[in-house]
């Protein structure tokens, strides 16, 4: 890894594609759209890259104000509970899934489903229990966010008096509209969703950060490494920036009949990161019948489940492996007294094991004919964290360009919003 730098990109699995003159030829060609990518935050007519603007988004002030919030959390409730769909809640459930080590309070999730019976199920654990909420909603017109409020504000009011009440209640919305307002007649904690910031690229900003720091996170960690990686995109060409030539090796794939891309890992805890990634991919490039599929797998389950097809099924898809190179935590694998057959495993820890079923996996896919890169992280931390989310952000704000889609809207999803509200008699 470079000074500062956690994260690289291996391509040797693909080597005779990335040397091939067609390749060199087709990143060439790439240059106007990647050049100006970088630094086009500084003249953002259009306020929607306010996420690449790091600086901005770490001011002194507003983390001071997340990290006081976040202490009196941690040391008066039992349970915080996150109330956000989308990319108003994924990005940081992606964080703390990753990183939290279940210390209290317990964090749990609503408005983020329609479902009575996880609701309820949600009611129960929360019953007895000291609770503080974040409700985050860019405009508070999405349905299970606003519905999860009412819900959970109905049982507050039936525990809490008004004053104790709004203490416990945080919102993150736009200035101005009605999640602000609201907050400023009821006296709870308000955070700004930045205008120029799309909710799948929030993580970074406020949205995330808040329930990342309850977690006992380090933002400021967070943060620091996503700027280092900034810095460096900054200083270097964009034929040498390995999130534009990520980039564009999705889009030349997918000029040569790839229509799927998996995003694999052995780290059970980035498994909520692979659906923060999910939605970043979809959402941004999934326009005009453009754009790959976008897929994760938890390996070693996964193995058991689409292990198969990936291997010998049709062969539209590449795979992108998340490789975390030095885990946190390792255990010996103990010594058995019974004859049980897995006398093999003695000298290993459970982490060996895990690096081999790795390397297999990925031997076995290419000899498959699976397209495969590495995206290889030093180590599972709140600095390395930062990097992969900005390193992705990036280079899905870069694929969609090169893919001639604006990565920024969905207006696909007013579809099915539209019909749904036309039933509730919106």
């Amino acid at each position: 890894m470079r000074d500062n730098i956690n994260i690289s990109l291996d391509t040797s699995y693909i080597k005779e594609i990335i040397s091939s003159e067609s390749f060199e030829k087709y990143l060439n060609e790439s240059k106007g759209i990647l050049e100006p990518i970088i630094c086009s935050y500084k003249d953002d007519k259009e306020k929607v890259l306010g996420w690449m603007d790091i600086d901005k988004l770490q001011e002194e002030e507003l983390i001071k104000k997340i990290e006081a919030k976040a202490k009196e959390i941690r040391e008066n409730a039992d349970v915080f509970i996150v109330v956000g769909v989308g990319g108003s809640n994924g990005g940081s459930r992606a964080a703390i899934e990753a990183l939290y080590k279940g210390e209290d309070p317990k964090i749990i999730y609503m408005g983020n489903n329609l479902s009575p019976n996880y609701i309820n199920h949600m009611l129960k654990k929360i019953k007895g229990k000291s609770i503080y909420i974040n409700v985050i909603a860019k405009n508070f017109e999405t349905l299970e966010p606003g519905l999860g409020f009412r819900i959970l504000r109905s049982y507050m009011e039936s525990v809490y008096s008004k004053e104790e009440m709004s203490k416990r209640i945080i919102t993150t919305g736009t200035i101005g509209e009605r999640l602000y307002k609201l907050s400023i007649e009821e006296g709870y904690t308000f955070l700004p969703f930045p205008v120029e910031v799309g909710g799948r690229y929030s993580v970074l900003s406020s949205v995330g950060l808040m329930p990342i720091a309850v977690s006992g996170i380090s933002i400021r960690e967070m943060l620091s490494g996503a700027k280092a990686l900034k810095e460096h995109f900054e200083s270097i060409s964009y034929d040498k920036n390995e999130a534009f030539i990520y980039a564009t090796l999705r889009n030349y794939l997918s000029e040569r009949d790839v229509d799927i891309e998996i995003l694999s890992y052995f780290e059970h805890g980035l498994r909520y990161f692979g659906k923060w990634w999910v939605q970043l991919f979809g959402e941004s490039e999934g326009k005009d019948n453009k754009g790959l599929f976008p897929s994760s797998c938890n390996y070693s389950e996964d193995l058991h489940a689409m292990g198969q097809y990936i291997q010998s099924g049709k062969r539209n898809l590449m795979e992108t492996f998340i490789d975390v190179i030095e885990n946190n935590v390792d255990i010996d694998v103990p010594k058995s007294n019974i004859e049980d057959k897995f006398d093999y495993l003695n000298s290993f820890t459970v982490d060996g094991i895990n690096r081999c079923a790795y390397e297999g996996t990925i031997e076995a896919h290419k000899d498959g004919g699976v397209s495969i890169v590495n995206i290889n992280i030093s180590k599972l931390n709140a600095y390395s964290l930062g990097q992969l989310f900005y390193w992705f952000e990036i280079s899905c704000y870069a694929s969609g360009k090169l893919l001639g889609v604006n990565p920024f809207d969905q207006m696909g999803v007013e579809n099915y919003k539209k019909r749904m509200f036309e039933r509730l008699g919106k």
